[in-house]
């Protein structure tokens, strides 16, 4: 972070800004739109947790190595937002440097990691780490150049899950379904949780059965709309408008689709695995079943439904939020087991005997 020197008055007077101020803050060139009341790293800080990176004036912040304002109007930034070019939490502008003249280009370099490790903190309200990461980059970026190609943050260049390289709420879709798997909206979140563990233990330790639970939800919501619409002119309040529900043929032709989609990929697998000579996967297969089995075994299909959506909907924010430390234990799990398997392969695999059999038999 620069000085807060930068953003006097004048500077303010000059490019005719208001009284409230916008920081620059490390890295690239990328417009997130933050307010603060003074120019101290620490309010700046404050407003990139408390701004979300919405788009609510014209004070924006520019991602750089300085403090200052942004060389956009308000109308930019309303034409951009017209265009998509501005989307959810950052707007993506065009920008060019001697590294790559993309925004994926950006994201991929050593700045642009370190950039969305400063989103992803703000987005759980961690400022001290958010300063340590300032700080830290404070010190490398007074290096040379060439220095900027060198690894000066150890935990961006870690393999991610999965050879993951987008954030995961753009591997979520960043969209709304985004939001509420990363409890964005917690009282949203928190609010479909409670109605699926109610549902369930309604299933479960009351002994209700679906087509029950189906015939009684229906006989509810029958009974208060028929006396409703009867009874409102009682109480002079007009009846209830009930929307006319028809369900586009479109959307079922499209979940047809998707249905047969993923059955042919798991009809095409089962042969793959079933048929070709690829041992490493015909045993990961089968270990795979054989745990859901025995899984199985324990819990009704109703429960283990239950605890799959748990860890679906739980998962993914307790991996961004602990993101270094999953990737760096299933490096390590990884590790061994690729380990475990070289030592199975040299020992047992390749002393089976597979052309055997064939051999004999074309003679």
């Amino acid at each position: 972070m620069g000085r807060p020197d930068r953003l006097q008055t004048g500077m303010r007077g000059a490019f005719g800004k208001p009284q409230g101020t916008c920081a620059r803050v490390s890295i690239g060139q990328v417009l997130l739109s933050v307010r603060c009341k003074d120019s101290n790293s620490n309010n700046a800080q404050e407003a990139l947790r408390r701004a979300k990176f919405k788009f609510p004036g014209r004070q924006k912040i520019i991602i750089s190595g300085k403090w200052g304002f942004t060389k956009f109007s308000r109308a930019d930034y309303l034409k951009w937002k017209s265009e998509n070019r501005i989307v959810s939490d950052v707007a993506w502008v065009p920008w060019s440097t001697r590294q790559s003249p993309t925004w994926k280009g950006f994201l991929a370099s050593p700045h642009g990691r370190i950039f969305l490790e400063l989103v992803k903190m703000s987005e759980v309200s961690d400022l001290k780490k958010i300063n340590e990461k300032i700080h830290e980059y404070q010190g490398s970026s007074s290096s040379s150049d060439s220095d900027d190609e060198k690894p000066s943050f150890q935990n961006s260049r870690k393999k991610r899950l999965f050879g993951r390289k987008d954030t995961v709420h753009s591997v979520l879709g960043g969209g709304k379904s985004a939001d509420i798997i990363l409890w964005r909206n917690k009282q949203l979140s928190g609010s479909i949780l409670t109605g699926v563990t109610v549902i369930w233990l309604l299933f479960v330790w009351m002994g209700y059965h679906l087509l029950t639970f189906i015939c009684h939800f229906l006989i509810l919501v029958l009974a208060v709309s028929f006396l409703w619409s009867n009874g409102a002119s009682f109480v002079n309040r007009s009846p209830p408008k009930f929307p006319e529900v028809v369900l586009p043929e479109d959307l079922f032709i499209t979940i047809a689709q998707s249905v047969r989609y993923e059955i042919n990929e798991a009809l095409a697998t089962f042969y793959y695995v079933a048929c070709e000579k690829d041992l490493k996967r015909f045993l990961m297969v089968i270990a795979g079943l054989w745990i859901l089995s025995v899984i199985g075994s324990w819990f009704s299909f109703l429960t283990l439904f239950y605890i799959g959506f748990l860890i679906l909907y739980t998962g993914p924010v307790f991996y961004e939020n602990y993101e270094d430390h999953v990737d760096t234990a299933a490096e390590k799990a990884i590790h061994a087991i690729n380990k475990q398997y070289a030592v199975l392969d040299a020992k047992v695999l390749q002393k089976i005997p597979y052309g055997t059999f064939a051999n004999k038999k074309q003679h």
